[in-house]
């Protein structure tokens, strides 16, 4: 409540009606537009069948033969199918999902090829000869059930609303209204309402800086990830939410060791029957969910993917935004500002007509407090 001020002499005046002004600051939140970029599996894994192969040396053999090609329906490993078939049901084929096969090597076979073979086949050639048994293995890609959804980040953006609650008097009749101005880094100014009554106009801006802090952490470069299944993941909230750098990500599916990696990476990675089984499939999302796991369990504080390697995460806010008469909605990763920042002391300017012909302002230092 005030019903003293200075003019711009510095002489104390008196308004005609004491006016009840209050300021409020809610919580400052860093806050990074999001735009959801493709949905990701968690652990891609690789699954091996090992098959015995005919041998005219041993007609006792029950053989299986590996089958991996394009014109064929009924491949060792299957095929996984589009839903694009009637009714949403199983469609076509998804290409390269039919998995590949990998037997011994001539060189491996006769000892002259150092190189293992992908699922640790016996390649001996006494075996392979005289024991009638030639081996192969049918190598499949197979998703985990967690698939979480990504989003690229913009630029840091300070976040906060100043609301001015303003018990006026009317000019006429001397009655007090209330009236809320909502103000913000998006919405800097607000008026009242006149009611008819020019001299019942307030304005309210807030002034000064406006910008994220200098320190504030810098997630161009990475990509958001959020759970989107299995349920039980989900209601973890945001410990499981992770900030990994772009580069970890292939999004076109045709690199190994890359988050994102699909059928068409896998089926054409290189030298695929010499390495190692699981060799494409490294550095997965659930891979660095383990490694801040790991380090949590020995003891360090930091982690280094987990949201809140990068301060104190409140999750996705929103806004709406009109655009061409057309309402949307945003939707941004927020954290708080735990401490108060030079940039969150902001002024209001509140000018109101209180005498005919004159027009006296009032600044006030908004500041939350701790």
């Amino acid at each position: 409540l005030f019903s003293d001020a200075e003019d711009e002499d510095g002489n104390a005046v008196k308004l005609l009606q004491p006016w009840n002004i209050k300021l409020t600051l809610t919580d400052g939140y860093l806050r990074y537009p999001t735009e959801y970029r493709q949905t990701f599996n968690g652990k891609p894994q690789e699954r091996s069948i090992r098959l015995v192969t005919k041998n005219k040396l041993n007609i006792f053999d029950q053989p299986k033969r590996c089958i991996d090609a394009d014109d064929v329906d009924d491949t060792t490993c299957g095929w996984a199918r589009l839903n694009n078939g009637p009714g949403g049901g199983a469609g076509t084929y998804v290409p390269h999902s039919q998995g590949y096969c990998c037997e011994c090597t001539i060189g491996q076979t006769i000892g002259t090829d150092g190189t293992n073979s992908r699922a640790a086949l016996d390649c001996d050639l006494l075996g392979q000869v005289f024991g009638g048994a030639r081996a192969e293995s049918a190598h499949c890609l197979r998703f985990s059930e967690s698939w979480y959804q990504g989003f690229e980040l913009g630029s840091a953006e300070t976040y906060f609303s100043a609301y001015v609650d303003i018990w006026k008097p009317h000019p006429v009749t001397g009655n007090y209204t209330l009236e809320r101005l909502t103000l913000g880094p998006d919405y800097p100014g607000a008026g009242s309402a006149a009611n008819g009554v020019a001299s019942s106009r307030v304005t309210a801006r807030l002034l000064g800086s406006l910008k994220p802090p200098k320190d504030s952490p810098v997630l161009a470069n990475k990509l958001l990830l959020i759970p989107q299944t299995p349920l039980s993941l989900v209601r973890e909230g945001l410990s499981w939410w992770q900030l990994i750098d772009k580069e970890r990500f292939g999004l076109d599916g045709t690199e190994c060791n890359k988050i994102g990696v699909s059928y068409e990476g896998f089926h054409n990675q290189a030298r695929r029957c010499e390495t190692s089984i699981g060799s494409c499939l490294n550095n997965q999302i659930e891979d660095f969910v383990a490694e801040d796991n790991s380090r949590v369990a020995t003891g360090l504080t930091s982690t280094r993917y987990r949201i809140s390697s990068f301060g104190d995460p409140v999750g996705i806010i929103s806004d709406d935004y009109m655009s061409s008469g057309i309402g949307f909605r945003r939707y941004y990763l927020a954290y708080k500002i735990t401490q108060v920042q030079p940039q969150i002391l902001s002024l209001i300017h509140i000018s109101e007509p209180t005498r005919l012909l004159s027009i006296s302002y009032a600044v006030f230092c908004l500041k939350k407090k701790t």
